[in-house]
């Protein structure tokens, strides 16, 4: 097949704001409009190419018509010629638009491939016309800009044109945006089932705060009769969402509680920066007396949908999903309980928080917590028509390549979850070589992590994770692992510099504290572990992670203590230690070379053979343990553990032997 048949016509609208934009009464509409009256049409009659079926980005579809302005049996002037843009099918039940509302009138120019356009706009309650001018290029895809810079893309549904995609590729292009907020630190995410629904693409933005970069994102269950989404992050970079600072509330709220909103509203015009609004519960049952949904005052717009409502105690009571564009002040919530049903049908059980850090905080304080686990959730923007390249043919072959570059990758990371790294190393290396000039920092990143725990080759994983750092400096999962290859290279200084640079990052990245923590230990620089293990201590109850334990990070830091000869105060850091994991080995040795210090032998021969109970090759508990029996006059005992201690590694051991063995 010619590879010219696989591009995507396209039409853009290009507009000219001179004539401005005025305000009308409301949408025109026609009655009698269906779409079966439509497609007879589009069926019996040779069209021109503006014609046919369209859906926009925002999910909203229309049918483009011919017009015919004279009333005469006169010969009809291309100019007297116009289409009507109809509302086919609105993307919500909104009220703003219905089946029948005139979109828009294009207009026939002088040049056949100039169109001009009176295209109605809503800021609710309020109706606008704004007059640009359309240049038509190609017959399956229109771009409209409005005179503000909002931009309106429609794809071409029927008929068929003979330029067109494959059917799989059909709606790549329909970009749109909505609100989601976190579940799980793991990047399990809630957003409204209409967001993602016929999704070919999910991005997050906002994770952890950060907008600079999007994170790659996949539908896990759904429940389209209550409008509810789960996706989760499966992007390679990811590593945490952080503890959700937030929890759900048992019960309804009342009529008259306060209440907030949190989300991404209309963000071509508004930035992306999140919004808060508030309000109250109106009611208790919402469009048409919807029990599963409250009605609120709190002001909603264009892609709220999906955020999170939260009472003044900052408890989660609901997920916003829609506005009532005739009344003012009127939006729909959806009732927190269909989430907790929607969280049952995960394939893997999550563990909501059950304390709210929220509460009883002032609400700006709730909102700056509540915003960095509340995201953008972009539907659709893979950026495969960036720009109009005028060379179509370097274009598709581009195109294709990166389709090809990113099957690769995906059959890559799914050899990599089932640790097949050598099939896994083969497909990535496919994936780089295919996208070559348009490489993506995921694919180091991924091919990095293939060198680095499939084959443990560190000098390898860490030049691509130099290559994916050069291509995207804010990376935090390529410098945290980075610096672990620096770590087990014995290349401190290196890795302390990429667990310094993720700090400076994200201050709240626990698991740096913690890497550089060991680093240091390893440096005998005992003062600055202890400072960063103080970090993450701190925010124990904000910072979960599956990274490390809590009792080996009190159990480390008493370990940097003890090696001060600070033994009084190591003591209760290591009875917190145990308190939380009584089955470790490696705290119940630190407990009994603590006491082997504090001169308490009993009580070091006890804790060394809980260790050694839980771990038969413990040499540092045997040499402990032979040290403390001597020291009680039972030498024989005392020197059998010695040698065992040395049989095992421990380096000290022998010169002990020498000493007291003879």
């Amino acid at each position: 097949m010619n590879i010219k048949y696989l591009i995507l016509s396209i039409i853009v609208f290009v507009s000219i704001t001179i004539f401005g934009q005025k305000k009308i009464p409301g949408a025109m509409h026609v009655d009698n409009y269906s779409d079966e009256w439509a497609k007879s049409y589009f069926d019996q009659f040779e069209l021109d190419p503006i014609e046919g079926f369209w859906q926009s980005n925002d999910g909203m579809k229309y049918a483009v018509k011919k017009y015919m302005n004279s009333s005469s049996n006169s010969e009809i002037k291309s100019t007297d010629i116009s289409y009507r843009m109809y509302v086919s099918s609105p993307n919500v039940d909104n009220g703003i638009w219905i089946i029948g509302d005139v979109k828009a009138i294009i207009q026939n120019t002088s040049n056949i491939n100039l169109f001009s356009m009176e295209f109605t706009t809503c800021v609710f309650p309020e109706y606008f016309v704004e007059n640009i001018f359309c240049i038509v290029l190609n017959p399956a895809m229109i771009k409209i800009k409005e005179n503000n810079g909002n931009e309106t893309i429609l794809v071409k549904l029927y008929p068929k044109t003979g330029n067109e995609l494959p059917k799989t590729q059909s709606s790549n292009y329909v970009k749109s945006s909505g609100t989601g907020f976190g579940l799980s630190s793991d990047g399990y995410i809630i957003t409204n089932y209409h967001v993602i629904k016929d999704a070919n693409s999910i991005e997050v933005k906002g994770i952890n705060g950060i907008f600079s970069k999007k994170l790659t994102a996949e539908v896990i269950v759904s429940d389209e009769k209550n409008d509810l989404a789960i996706i989760k992050i499966n992007d390679p970079s990811f590593i945490s969402l952080g503890f959700i600072p937030y929890s759900i509330r048992q019960g309804v709220a009342d009529v008259g509680e306060n209440v907030f909103v949190l989300g991404f509203p209309l963000t071509s015009s508004m930035g992306e920066e999140v919004k808060l609004t508030n309000g109250i519960v109106s009611s208790k049952t919402g469009y048409q007396g919807d029990i599963s949904t409250y009605q609120i005052s709190a002001p909603v717009q264009p892609g709220n949908s999906g955020g999170p409502l939260f009472d003044k105690n900052g408890y989660l009571i609901g997920v916003v999903n829609a506005k009532h564009t005739i009344a003012e002040n009127a939006g729909y919530a959806i009732k927190i309980n269909y989430v907790n049903n929607l969280i049952e049908l995960l394939p893997q059980s999550i563990s909501f928080p059950q304390i709210n850090i929220l509460n009883g905080k002032i609400l700006t304080e709730q909102v700056k917590i509540a915003s960095n686990f509340t995201y953008l959730i972009i539907i659709n923007d893979k950026e495969n028509l960036k720009k109009e390249n005028k060379n179509i043919d370097a274009a598709t072959i581009s195109a294709l390549n990166k389709i090809l570059a990113y099957k690769h990758y995906q059959n890559s990371y799914e050899l990599y979850k089932n640790k097949e790294y050598k099939e896994a190393l083969k497909e990535i290396n496919l994936s780089i070589e295919s996208s070559t000039g348009s490489e993506y920092p995921g694919s180091f990143h991924l091919r990095a992590s293939i060198y680095m725990y499939g084959f443990r080759n560190y000098e390898e994983a860490i030049s691509d994770f130099t290559k994916s750092l050069q291509i995207d400096s804010d990376v935090i999962a390529s410098y945290f692992d980075r610096g672990r290859s620096y770590y087990y290279l014995d290349k401190h200084i290196e890795a302390i510099n990429d667990f310094t640079k993720i700090i400076s990052l994200d201050k709240e990245t626990t698991e740096a504290y913690y890497m550089r923590a060991l680093v240091k230990s390893d440096i005998n620089d005992c003062k600055g572990a202890i400072s960063d293990y103080d970090e993450i201590i701190k925010r124990k109850k904000t910072s979960k992670s599956d990274f490390y334990e809590m009792a080996i990070v009190y159990n480390n830091k008493a370990y940097c203590l003890i090696e001060l000869n600070l033994l009084q105060e190591a003591l209760p850091l290591v009875n917190e230690a145990l308190e939380l994991n009584n089955k470790s080995s490696y705290i119940w040795d630190t407990s009994g070379e603590l006491y082997f210090k504090r001169g308490e032998f009993e009580r070091c021969i006890k804790d060394m053979t809980k260790a050694i109970e839980l771990d038969k090759n413990s040499n540092n508990s045997f040499y402990y343990r032979g040290l403390a029996k001597i020291k009680l006059g039972k030498n024989k005992e005392g020197c059998e553990d010695l040698f065992k201690a040395k049989e095992f590694g421990k380096v000290e051991a022998d010169t002990a032997i020498k000493e007291k063995c003879r």
